[in-house]
């Protein structure tokens, strides 16, 4: 919302409940962090869990009808069922705007460092899913404006939802003064920027580097303000982090750097071994905004090569999912396993190299995030899927610690508790299974736990550790 936001001092600093007690029908819960541009809260509605972004109004001369109308229409526009997910609502008071939208749970920038860690066909199929929600965007004269891993949220079955379209932050930004991308864009604080190059502007050079005095990004968006080739380079930016694991290409230094002719991201995407994925990349990462294809086009000249031939009919499969948000988890599964024939025929054809690309990988995503785990969650899947094609799996015998790890864990000490994937606690079982030690550590807290020297106690110190030197 321009220059003008930035330079408005507020009276008084209030804590984001304040301005969220008084709408009808939500409940909040807590904050998701706040920032001098937005105060970010997770709230409950009829129809959910939402997250509430508050703008605090200090100067009641800002176009913010305007504005509210830009995200009405994006509303009309955007769909999940193409991987947008739009603002649902705006509403102003007179002491704030909000905007509503629905809680995800899991970023991108979230799962990188979540287990088990992303496969590379699992990558693949992100970076396949943020092109199609682009070219769906673009397609409709709709640029983001802020594409970064946080705004790529993933549901359970991994279906990429690109949320927080920014039409409401400026264009163009000074290159010669940080105080507006860091008001902007820098939410994380993380210093990573993957603002397109050319929407940096010398103050003297640019008549118009205020969003308030130009006119929505749906009406000048492709007629020289925000255009789709600023989406695909920072689009290209997050998936570099994506596919590297957390490293970013560029730090708003060197990015300022690059525009000048300084050096590129050569040195981060030779991380990356895929030789396709790394040329996708590089095409998106361009100086120039004419050298960088547009996502349709991406996706027309790489198919079958970085992207395998399948991913187009297992979008539209799942549309049909992400579409149906109606059906229960059994009806579903019902569906999976009259569907995998199909399925498995076009993973054969259209694979290519199998071992790199097995798609059954990304079905069986959709298979155990559609498991109601009230119902025995292993049967159905193991014996009407895996029994019948044991080669949908990698199997690793003992490493899930699944199995009776009473004794490990509460009787002796375990030294090999760190090679295993997850283990299960069985701690509300102590009782009957551990009585012997039960008595005495019934309950462990930071004291009694100092004290204990079975595995768990070793695993809980690690713990205790952790925090402690995290806040001191």
């Amino acid at each position: 919302m321009g220059n003008q936001l930035s330079a408005t001092v507020p009276s008084q600093i209030l804590p984001v409940d304040h301005y969220i007690e008084e709408i009808e029908n939500v409940v909040y819960e807590k904050s998701l962090g706040s920032t001098r541009f937005f105060k970010v809260a997770r709230a409950k509605a009829q129809e959910g869990d939402i997250v509430i972004k508050v703008f605090v109004v200090n100067d009641p001369s800002l176009p913010l009808n305007e504005h509210q109308s830009n995200l009405e229409v994006l509303l009309s526009v955007l769909t999940p069922q193409w991987g947008c997910l739009p603002f649902q609502k705006a509403m102003l008071t007179d002491k704030a705007v909000l905007l509503f939208r629905q809680y995800i749970h899991t970023s991108a920038y979230d799962r990188i460092s979540t287990r088990p860690f992303l496969m590379d066909l699992e990558k693949k199929w992100i970076f396949f899913q943020v092109l199609k929600a682009l070219s769906f965007a673009h397609t409709n004269r709709v640029c983001h404006g802020d594409i970064k891993l946080e705004n790529i949220m993933l549901t359970s079955f991994s279906w990429v939802l690109l949320t927080d379209f920014a039409s409401y932050k400026p264009a163009y930004i000074p290159e010669d003064n940080p105080t507006d991308f860091t008001y902007f864009f820098d939410t994380s604080r993380r210093r990573v920027c993957y603002i397109a190059p050319e929407r940096f502007r010398s103050e003297g050079g640019d008549r118009q580097i205020s969003r308030l005095n130009s006119q929505s990004v749906l009406d000048q968006g492709l007629k020289g303000e925000l255009n789709p080739a600023m989406d695909i380079f920072s689009a290209g930016c997050a998936l570099t982090e994506l596919w590297t694991e957390g490293v970013p290409p560029f730090t708003l230094a060197s990015l300022l750097a690059f525009r000048s002719g300084g050096p590129g991201p050569e040195h981060v995407l030779e991380k990356i071994e895929d030789l396709e994925i790394r040329e996708v990349l590089k095409i998106m990462m361009a100086r120039e905004p004419s050298d960088r294809m547009s996502a349709y086009h991406l996706l027309g000249k790489y198919k079958g090569v970085a992207f395998p031939g399948f991913f187009d009919h297992f979008y539209k499969y799942f549309q049909i999912i992400a579409d149906d948000s109606c059906s229960l988890s059994d009806e579903r599964m019902k569906k999976f396993h009259k569907d995998l024939p199909h399925l498995m025929d076009i993973f054969k054809r259209d694979s290519g190299n199998t071992r790199k690309n097995n798609g059954c990988v990304i079905f069986l995503t959709l298979v155990t995030a559609n498991i109601r785990w009230y119902y025995n969650a292993g049967e159905r899947p193991s014996i009407e899927v895996l029994y019948k094609d044991p080669s949908l799996v990698h199997r690793v015998k003992l490493k899930f610690g699944a199995h009776m790890l009473v004794h490990k864990l509460y009787k002796s000490y375990w030294k090999e508790w760190k090679e295993q994937i997850t283990i299960h606690l069985l701690f509300n079982h102590r009782p009957y299974l551990d009585k012997e030690n039960f008595e005495t550590y019934g309950v462990f807290n930071e004291t009694t736990i100092m004290s204990y020297n079975q595995t768990f106690g070793f695993m809980a110190r690690e713990v205790l550790l952790m925090k402690y030197a995290s806040t001191n």
